[in-house]
């Protein structure tokens, strides 16, 4: 579970440099660090005891350390598994959903980071809802008097044909997958410029911004897609044909390339579009 995740060692240990990137998904070519990429560091303490950090001599322009994160939609999913990365890579991680209360996996988490640098906070804020997302960040930037940048992970779907669609539905997609997108990253841009720190966006997208997929009634797709699978008899059979590696992603598998656009590993890298995708694209 999401304990489990956080503890052992993930694709990397890894983030942040100064730009604006999109991810798009889903699968991705698995990699592998050694766990050596964390120690044990006897100068570094969290409530009196000794924490994990990220090895500032192994892969170093990959550590978040000392910078502070929001993640919309980090409160289960995909959000949720790409913050869990980034607090082990050190970061102070910043989580809005529009859930009232965070999901159980997030208590996990929560419970799983007390022993490392980085740490996870929930916050419950719809993206919809400018003012709010907007007084949130500034407090956010404020407590830690600066703000290294933003995950965009939050978005919503509806499996539907596109002719059924009213104009309610397709307003109420529009203003979580693209307003909402686009107001998280301005707030955040507006708080980077003010306290003239350098950081990084990184807009979470889908695959289905570039092709169209089979096996799936749903013309405003976007990442959050597994939860298709049960209601689509054959889904997951048809997309794991339609990739090279034959298979799909796991949600650890998207946290290397999103911590490494986050780091000064990326710094000579702005504007792109990085897909992780298993080679569905590609062909």
């Amino acid at each position: 579970m999401a304990s489990r995740r956080l503890l052992k060692s993930l694709p990397s240990s890894i983030a942040r440099p100064g730009r604006l990137f999109t991810v798009t998904t889903p699968v991705t070519v698995y990699r592998t660090f050694s766990s050596s990429t964390l120690c044990l560091d006897s100068e570094t303490q969290k409530n009196g005891k000794p924490v994990a950090t990220s090895t500032e001599n192994a892969y170093p322009n990959f550590s978040l350390r000392k910078k502070a994160y929001v993640v919309t939609g980090g409160g289960r999913g995909l959000g949720l598994t790409i913050a869990e990365a980034m607090v082990q890579a050190g970061a102070q991680v910043h989580c809005f959903d529009r859930l009232d209360t965070p999901h159980p996996d997030f208590a996990l988490s929560q419970e799983a980071s007390k022993n490392l640098e980085g740490s996870i906070h929930y916050h419950h804020v719809d993206v919809r809802d400018r003012e709010h997302l907007n007084q949130t960040i500034r407090t956010i930037t404020k407590e830690h008097g600066q703000i290294d940048g933003l995950v965009a992970a939050a978005g919503i779907q509806r499996v539907k044909d596109a002719v059924d669609h009213t104009p309610q539905e397709v307003a109420d997609l529009m203003d979580v997958n693209f307003t909402g997108v686009f107001m998280s990253a301005n707030a955040v841009a507006e708080q980077m410029m003010q306290t003239k720190r350098p950081g990084s966006i990184v807009l979470v997208a889908s695959m289905s911004g570039m092709i169209a997929n089979k096996g799936l009634t749903c013309p405003a797709y976007n990442a959050s897609k597994a939860a298709n699978f049960e209601e689509v008899p054959g889904l997951k059979e048809t997309w794991e044909k339609e990739n090279m590696l034959g298979r799909l992603a796991a949600p650890e598998e998207f946290t290397g390339a999103t911590i490494f656009m986050l780091s000064p590993a990326s710094s000579f890298m702005t504007g792109s579009c990085l897909v992780v995708d298993g080679g569905h694209t590609a062909w």
